[in-house]
């Protein structure tokens, strides 16, 4: 993934953009993006220490050039060392064979008998290897030994797609706070949403004037320093991007000696269109079960947005439908969540929601169903690993049948 250092920002009015690339800068990136495909195909067998020096010469700006066009240089570079798919030997093997050729080297050296050539052999003999494989095998755990074995990338197009997210993924690694407001289809939405929770990410969803907006604890806000909290936000970004319209606004922290600064990224549908059937894996198959049970109620993608008055919004993933009364009950997976949003999903049913949801939750949160009696118009289903769906329509039923 690219980094600050990879991008270059501009300051407007106290606010922080990914400065645009031109015509001319996207016609280089292609430039860059074909010669480092080119250069990586060339090397696939290869050690990564060699790809990398090929690299510096097939994508590189000239010195004297602009620091926009070096950065842009570095970040295509990084870009192809990242669509590489690296072999990577058995590290305990080479570091037995490290430790048994320095000891023995130890030895010879107290005897006085230390020549490098004859303990290289007397290694090689005990271990039943030629001298050349224990050359080649003393490090080839580090990561320059690693060879190259695939690109999981198809063409320099995919590359520069892969070099405009990973433009506002870098500043979003320094993210305290995240604001995203999206106008969606609601298999956009729920695309977006699906990768927040998956990443167990916290947020609020309110209905907006121009869309539906999404609130994000950023990482840096709850664990000073730790920047894997910040890749999870980073990789909402194509998500975000595949929405019709999007708006992001961080509050980020780029430098350790500068205040919090705003940050604000927007555009239109640049990505691929998302899947509107595409459900995370215990919601296709909830809805697989139910119907082949053939109960009272058929399960659907939900397509709505539940307006919640006073507390923001709801997007649940299911929605089951009663044959013979048309009720609904909507279902959320939230899976491996934190309790947190548990407990606020239960504070929403005991304000007074205005409709009957079921939400499921694993079990590893340490939450009892017995959170929501059976008096309130939500329904709590604990599971552990598949989802039951006699359960999820037995609840269903208690909510429906006053």
């Amino acid at each position: 993934m690219l980094t600050v250092e990879h991008v270059p920002l501009r300051r407007r009015a106290g606010v922080v953009e990914v400065a645009p690339l031109g015509a001319a800068q996207l016609a280089l990136a292609r430039a860059w993006a074909q010669a480092g495909l080119e250069v990586a195909r060339a090397h696939e067998g290869l050690t990564r220490a060699s790809l990398e020096q090929a690299l510096d010469d097939a994508v590189a700006a000239p010195d004297d050039a602009p620091a926009a066009e070096r950065r842009l240089a570095l970040a295509c570079r990084r870009l192809v060392l990242d669509a590489c798919d690296f072999t990577v030997p058995d590290a305990e093997d080479a570091e037995a064979l490290r430790a048994a050729l320095f000891a023995a080297a130890a030895g010879a050296r107290a005897s006085g008998t230390f020549v490098r050539d004859q303990v290289v052999a007397s290694v090689a003999a005990e271990r039943g290897l030629g001298l050349v494989d224990v050359e080649r095998l003393l490090f080839a755990d580090l990561a320059e030994a690693h060879t190259v074995s695939a690109l999981d990338v198809q063409d320099a197009e995919e590359l520069v797609r892969r070099l405009l997210v990973g433009r506002i993924q870098a500043v979003l690694l320094r993210a305290t706070r995240l604001t995203v407001t999206v106008d969606a289809a609601p298999g956009q939405l729920r695309a977006l949403l699906r990768a927040a929770k998956l990443r167990q990410l916290l947020f609020d969803v309110e209905l907006a004037d121009d869309g539906v907006q999404l609130r994000l604890e950023g990482p840096l806000a709850l664990f000073s320093g730790v920047t894997r909290y910040g890749l999870k936000l980073a990789l909402l970004v194509p998500a975000i991007r595949a929405c019709r319209r999007w708006r992001i606004e961080a509050e980020v922290r780029l430098r350790k000696d500068r205040a919090a600064e705003t940050f604000v990224a927007s555009g239109e549908a640049a990505d691929a269109l998302v899947d509107e059937t595409a459900l995370q894996p215990l919601a296709a198959k909830l809805v697989d079960d139910v119907t082949r049970a053939g109960g009272p109620f058929s399960a659907a993608i939900a397509s709505d947005v539940l307006r919640l008055p006073g507390t923001g919004a709801l997007v649940p993933d299911l929605v089951l439908t009663h044959a013979h009364t048309g009720e609904q009950v909507f279902v959320e997976i939230l899976g491996c969540w934190s309790r947190t949003a548990v407990w606020r999903r239960v504070e929403l049913v005991e304000r007074g929601l205005p409709y009957k949801v079921i939400f499921c939750v694993t079990d590893r949160l340490r939450v009892s169903e017995a959170a929501l009696p059976d008096t309130e118009p939500g329904a709590l289903v604990v599971f552990k690993g598949a989802l039951p769906a006699a359960r999820v329509v037995e609840r269903a039923l208690r909510l429906t049948a006053g």
